[in-house]
């Protein structure tokens, strides 16, 4: 198992973004032949103000509460308190240059009223003055516009944090069409957000509306995790892209051929990814209704297939054991880090990614449908993903479970050599940046082990405990208290002091 260099590239690959003007405005000819215009736009540009928002507070576990009877258990998944639907227009230029109009309508579902917006517009963490120092390459971000229902609307802009701030208040119930027009051009060997000979790989790409909850829920972006987190929406792309190039999205109707205008879209998914590749072999076969589509480079082409039998094997193993896909198509990018993304992950290239391969499929189950928020609670779903990939190589594989879990325990003896090991339900800002084996170690490989155990190593049980989680909260959110009353309720955990080595109480 090669997970660690996984992990590695994952964690630590570091970026960023900022804004600047580029602009021209239209000038008037004189004389009755009409003359040749130069029509430029004028970038709209941010106040000049630090971003200040009413911030949600996350909820704690309370271990106070009595273990429940799982024949009885009933769900309580936290609810968002705001909605979005997104149309997005983009243009993707022959110089890489790409320009985007976000239509979004934003739905106020909480009790308060609101005087402001807030987005995740991670574009602007890769501009030269958000970038990382290490990065060589940054990337170009200029916004031309914002308007809320057909009004000029001011903004802040810090980090990739936007913050647009209402004409109006936006009252209970109500909702309201902002619409959001800016360029960019991505970084060379950038992160997720990122532009590798000749192809361009769209992450988080337009704005993101963050989630709200009696405040909006947005932290810092991290390249060490992921910070962001929004909620189930739905999303209509319009594309026009050079010739020679394909998409290959998050949506299931991917145009099949190398069309360069068209739709694709997608319902009740929390993002929408896009890859705007051009000389891509690529290998498919379908299973169980699910298209798979494995794309490589040239030289990884001979890993194709056997990367595709196994996304074949795991695809079959999770819908069995756990839920079925929800999607009708799966694709995998051999050309960038491991990542996940609905309908579609990401692993590095080589034939070194066996691991990667199924974990990040297996996030289309944690995460791409059980919801979690990634910032505070990395481990619910980085720790339930991991631990779903371990039981795919012990009860599909045949693997021994002290070979599977080998890599893990070397890992974790690893991290206490270095003398840091903290529990794992740590939030991402708790987290060292810069000391990837401790968390890794305390978000991944941790949970792993500790649900094994729980599970009285029975793969058969440990199955069971993932397929009634998925049951009970798939299309919910699954906060740090509601972790908690589940496992100690599956698990018939009476003292939650029991969790007391690796869960900090």
């Amino acid at each position: 198992m090669k997970y660690f260099i996984w992990v590695m590239a994952l964690l630590a690959v570091l970026s960023g973004c900022e804004s600047q003007v580029n602009g021209n405005q239209a000038e008037k000819t004189k004389g009755k032949q009409a003359q040749p215009q130069k029509v430029v736009q004028k970038e709209q540009l941010p106040m000049e103000e630090k971003v200040t928002f009413k911030h949600s507070i996350p909820v704690k576990m309370d271990p106070s509460l009595p273990m429940e009877s799982l024949a009885t258990f009933k769900p309580n998944a936290r609810p968002n308190e705001n909605k979005a639907k997104y149309d997005l227009k983009v243009k993707a230029e022959k110089d890489g240059q790409f320009q985007v109009t976000a239509n979004i309508q934003v739905e106020n579902l909480s009790a308060d009223s609101w005087e402001d917006l807030v987005f995740h517009f991670i574009p602007n963490y890769f501009t030269e003055k958000n970038k990382p120092i290490h990065l060589q390459s940054s990337a170009e971000v200029h916004i031309w516009g914002i308007q809320v229902a057909g009004k000029t609307a001011q903004y802040n802009l810090e980090k990739d944090t936007l913050q647009i701030l209402l004409n109006e208040s936006l009252k209970p119930k109500e909702n309201v069409p902002v619409t959001v027009t800016y360029s960019f051009k991505l970084p060379e060997n950038g992160a997720r957000f990122s532009q590798v000979m000749g192809k361009y790989y769209l992450a988080e790409w337009y704005p993101l509306v963050s989630t709200y909850r009696s405040g909006w829920d947005k932290a810092d972006f991290s390249l060490h995790g992921e910070s962001y987190h929004t909620d189930f929406s739905d999303f209509t792309i319009q594309y026009d892209i050079p010739e020679e190039y394909a998409i290959v999205s998050s949506a299931d109707d991917d145009p099949k051929e190398l069309v360069t205008k068209g739709t694709i879209t997608g319902s009740n998914i929390k993002e929408v990814y896009m890859a705007i590749v051009k000389g891509m072999p690529m290998k498919s076969a379908v299973v169980d209704g699910t298209e798979i589509r494995v794309f490589s480079n040239r030289q990884d082409e001979a890993y194709e297939a056997e990367y595709l039998e196994l996304a074949k094997k795991a695809l079959q193993f999770f819908n069995a054991n756990i839920g079925k896909y929800p999607h009708k198509q799966l694709d995998i990018i051999m050309d960038e880090s491991g990542m996940e993304y609905p309908g579609i992950v990401t692993v590095a290239q080589g034939n070194t990614n066996t691991f990667a391969v199924v974990h990040e499929m297996a996030h289309q189950w944690f995460y791409g449908t059980v919801s979690s928020n990634p910032s505070y609670t990395p481990w619910i779903d980085e720790g339930t993903t991991n631990f779903a990939t371990y039981l795919f190589f012990i009860k599909n594989e045949k693997q021994a479970p002290a070979d599977v879990f080998a890599a893990a325990d070397d890992h974790i003896k690893m991290a206490k050599d270095k003398g840091k090991i903290v529990p794992s339900n740590y939030s991402l800002k708790e987290f060292e940046p810069e000391n990837i084996l401790t968390y890794s170690a305390s978000v991944y490989e941790i949970p792993s082990l500790k649900l094994w155990a729980l599970s009285g190593n029975n793969a058969d049980r440990a199955l069971d405990y993932l397929k009634n989680y998925y049951r009970l909260y798939a299309y919910k959110e699954v906060d740090a208290n509601e972790w908690l009353r589940y496992t100690r309720a599956y698990f018939k955990i009476k003292d939650p002091k029991a969790l007391g080595d690796w869960i900090s109480l």
